[in-house]
């Protein structure tokens, strides 16, 4: 017990230093700090990679081993497909359009919001609850605000599959690119959808960065943890339980599927190679229903590490005046 107390009080002190390091060096967030938070980081992976390599591994070969999914017979080799749209952005709703009709398949679009105007609060409350209802209404930060909408954008869209009763869906954001963008590219879905083991949650179409694991089927792997919701199909299954997830949200919606795929509660799959690509060619735009918009991650934590620490001092300071 003495051995087992000393390894988990080196991994916690591990996981600390780099938050240590963050919050009292006087530059915050700074280049000059960035080289201790690796090294921890470095460390907790030396540490703690072998096994979560050896917990996914066991993990990844049962899922091989499970009965295959089969597409429910009235879906008829195709599935519903809904578009997340911005409606006051006319040229990406026409680009959206367009791309769709590259591919030949029924869609339906589903008004998201982007944060850029007022997010009504009775959206949130039907959508999200009162909890983030009040933070988002409480909130100066534009990030925070924007990235609470893409959450609820997705979140109306797990709402539809399940009112609906679909027990497949694709959803789209509207910078999505289908590929092959031809008429093959429903079947290519389908195709991948049918080598997914029957626990599947959810089909990334395509991820960014995060980890994936081992092949299920020819073009299929198990995802880790990944990040991004441009193209991806849900479950009735995985919109039930997402809707669960997302109502005890702090961050945008991917990060919400990152962190319960990595822990088990979404089971995750991912299409190699892709059958879908982020943004047009060209377009380095990108779609406003991005809230980070290619801004470190790094940048964000370290936005909010400072405004946490003034926060602090704030407060030192009025016990001081008050004492």
């Amino acid at each position: 017990m003495v051995t087992l107390a000393v390894v988990v009080a080196i991994l916690l002190a591990a996981g600390s230093i780099p938050l240590l390091i963050t919050l009292w060096s006087p530059l915050g967030w700074s280049h000059s700090t960035l080289p201790f938070r690796e090294r921890a980081k470095d460390l907790w992976w030396r540490v703690m990679g072998p096994i979560y390599d050896w917990r996914w591994n066991r993990v990844e070969a049962a899922k091989q081993a499970l009965p295959r999914y089969v597409l429910p017979p009235g879906l008829n080799g195709t599935l519903p497909v809904h578009v997340i749209v911005i409606p006051r952005l006319t040229q990406r709703l026409a680009d959206a359009r367009a791309r769709m009709a590259e591919v030949g398949v029924a869609y339906e679009l589903l008004n998201g919001t982007d944060g850029r105007q007022l997010i009504p609060p009775a959206l949130l409350d039907l959508y999200l609850g009162p909890r983030l209802r009040q933070l988002v209404l409480q909130q100066h930060d534009q990030h925070w605000i924007m990235m609470t909408a893409n959450l609820l954008s997705n979140v109306q869209a797990f709402h539809r599959v399940v009112e609906r009763e679909q027990e497949a869906a694709i959803i789209l954001e509207d910078d999505a690119c289908p590929r092959p963008n031809n008429a093959t590219w429903m079947s290519e879905v389908v195709k991948a959808l049918e080598q997914l083991p029957d626990d599947w949650d959810i089909m990334y179409l395509w991820a960014q960065g995060g980890q994936r694991g081992r092949f299920v089927g020819p073009s299929v792997r198990v995802v880790r943890k990944a990040a991004g919701t441009v193209c991806y199909v849900l479950s009735l299954k995985g919109a039930l339980k997402a809707i669960r997830l997302a109502e005890h949200a702090n961050e945008g919606i991917d990060k919400v599927f990152f962190y319960h795929e990595w822990r088990h509660h979404l089971q995750a799959y991912v299409t190699e190679p892709p059958l879908c690509s982020h943004g047009p060619a060209g377009d380095g735009a990108g779609s406003s229903l991005e809230y980070d918009h290619g801004g470190s991650v790094a940048a964000v934590v370290g936005r909010l590490l400072r405004r946490a620490r003034s926060m602090l001092d704030t407060g030192r300071s009025e016990m001081r005046s008050a004492g």
